[in-house]
């Protein structure tokens, strides 16, 4: 923090501020158990996401599967999944335009609603007689409008309303439910794949309805983000939502009266900026860096191989002898289990070491992952027997231990990198619009992952991981140069990592609550730090 006379700066001092999450252990803490809650329901919306993003790659698998849908060709299967990308590009300008402007809370409505009618369109090209392909395409389309409106505004949501002793933790946390829908998925495809008949990819498909249906119902109790609030001048639900679940109904609570006070001066300085302008979120030097970044994180996020292992690893086990559906789907499963835990390890590092540390240490041990499987891939190609139809079993072996290496690193840095850290660096005025444009060029790239990948692999097999692990290791010199670090600040203080202490948009609220001159729209106007508890907001 800035203006903090004779002290260290903010992002230590604010961290001694008095709490009720301080004196109350969270069963006693009401507001914090509810908003934890809610909390959970974006969570879920994550968890659905990542049941649909997985449930497709192991669909494909299922010969069933493949009779509905025609046998497509590796061209057609990559359109097919590129479409929820395509989709994903046009829909994320609309998506961050009503974020902004109705509130976070009717994006994740929206992601409720598509998800649903996709859901049952998917299931229909299941009927006899209908155009499975050109049906599941449909649904593939409205899906991938809803995921684009759940990426661009869950983590959002997340960093904006968690508790700040917190907010770190809990949005590193945010893709650990990507890992758990993963992991559903290839779980109950890998018990359905024993089933003949087509019902052993349509009832994975069909399950995900409930959790379409829950989204959209219990997101109506989502409490809005109290900085959108501030925003729209609604001053009154912005305290009680930090009062309420902040501060456990304590009006006096310092570190709600200073998070009040800083979220008003930094929305004013980005006011008086004019920075909810899209022309400003490259007008400046720390934005250029901001956007560059968000860019980066996409560009690391889908453009580094591991499309071959999410979208078609049927592919890369078919290329090492391991063909059959139920041996396919097994490993599979396996795989998202171990995904799940290092998901875990990620939100774990997160909260003790720094960003940057984080990456730069597991980004290259992908890079060494994907020359693994070059390696294994290339043995037992080399050595295939045209007479037994077969290779090397210690390559095919190596190949499974290969895919493992490959969810060791990206498991762990998806959840306190790819997710948490585009969000945290923005500032509010260009939050939504910023994550837009991130999720904008994840969607142009994963349109390449999806539709070329395959194809390519045709060609290339093994060679096709030497391509990218070059590539895996100039994403990692981007980093090591241009990289901010921000662990430790709040998530208006992260303005000064970008802009140095004396930018106009960091907040000096810690310095006006010790002087006792915080203003709240003449709610609180003077600060008495050891006042009683006043368990009322006034409106």
């Amino acid at each position: 923090m800035v203006g903090v006379s004779g002290k260290q700066s903010g992002n230590t001092d604010w961290k001694n501020l008095a709490n009720a999450s301080d004196t109350k252990g969270w069963r006693h803490n009401k507001g914090l158990q509810k908003l934890n809650f809610f909390i959970s329901i974006i969570f879920f919306a994550q968890v659905l996401y990542g049941y649909d993003s997985s449930v497709i790659s192991s669909l494909q698998a299922m010969t069933p599967w493949q009779v509905d849908m025609g046998y497509p060709s590796s061209s057609r299967l990559g359109m097919l999944n590129a479409l929820t990308y395509v989709a994903g590009i046009l829909t994320a300008p609309l998506m961050s335009w009503l974020g902004d402007h109705f509130g976070r809370r009717w994006c994740l409505r929206y992601y409720g609603v598509t998800m649903t009618i996709g859901t049952v369109i998917g299931v229909i090209a299941g009927v006899p007689g209908v155009n499975g392909f050109a049906c599941f395409c449909v649904s593939r389309i409205f899906c991938g409008t809803g995921l684009v409106a759940n990426i661009i505004t869950g983590q959002v949501l997340i960093q904006e309303i968690a508790h700040p002793r917190y907010r770190s933790l809990t949005a590193s946390m945010f893709n650990t439910n990507w890992a758990i829908g993963a992991l559903l998925a290839a779980w109950i495809t890998f018990g359905t794949a024993w089933i003949a008949t087509r019902w052993c990819w349509r009832i994975p498909y069909i399950v995900q309805l409930a959790p379409s249906l829950y989204v959209l119902i219990s997101t109506q109790f989502v409490p809005e983000s109290p900085r959108w609030l501030l925003a729209q001048g609604r001053t009154d639900e912005a305290l009680a939502f930090l009062v309420t679940y902040h501060g456990d109904g304590d009006a006096k609570d310092e570190m709600v009266l200073f998070e009040y006070a800083e979220m008003q001066e930094a929305l004013q300085a980005e006011k008086e900026a004019r920075a909810s302008r899209y022309s400003q979120m490259f007008a400046t030097p720390a934005n250029r860096k901001r956007m560059g970044l968000v860019a980066l994180i996409a560009f690391m996020q889908q453009l580094n191989g591991s499309s071959i292992v999410y979208y078609y690893y049927y592919k890369v086990l078919s290329s090492v002898g391991i063909t059959s559906a139920v041996a396919n789907t097994g490993i599979n499963a396996a795989l998202y289990c171990f995904d799940f835990i290092m998901s875990f390890v990620g939100v774990w590092l997160s909260t003790r070491f720094k960003r940057r540390h984080i990456t730069l240490t597991l980004w290259p041990l992908y890079a060494a992952a994907l020359f693994v499987m070059a390696a294994t891939g290339g043995v037992y190609q080399t050595n295939f027997d045209e007479t037994t139809y077969s290779g090397p079993r210690g390559a095919a072996i190596g190949t499974v231990f290969g895919l493992f290496f490959i969810y060791l690193s990206l498991g762990t840095i998806e959840t306190p990198i790819f997710f948490a850290y585009p969000a945290e660096i923005l500032q509010y005025s260009m939050r939504t619009k910023g994550m837009g444009f991130n999720v904008f060029i994840g969607q142009v790239g994963g349109i390449f992952n999806t539709w070329a990948t395959p194809v390519i692999y045709d060609k290339l097999q093994w060679k096709f991981y030497c391509v990218w692990g070059p590539v895996v290791l100039f994403q990692t010199l981007l980093v090591y140069f241009f990289m901010v670090e921000t662990h430790g600040y709040t998530l208006e203080e992260i303005a000064i990592a970008f802009e140095g202490k004396n930018s106009r948009t960091a907040p000096h609220a810690l310095a006006n609550l010790e002087n006792g001159t915080v203003s709240s729209d003449n709610k609180v106007d003077t600060i008495e730090l050891n006042s009683p508890v006043d368990s009322e907001v006034k409106a």
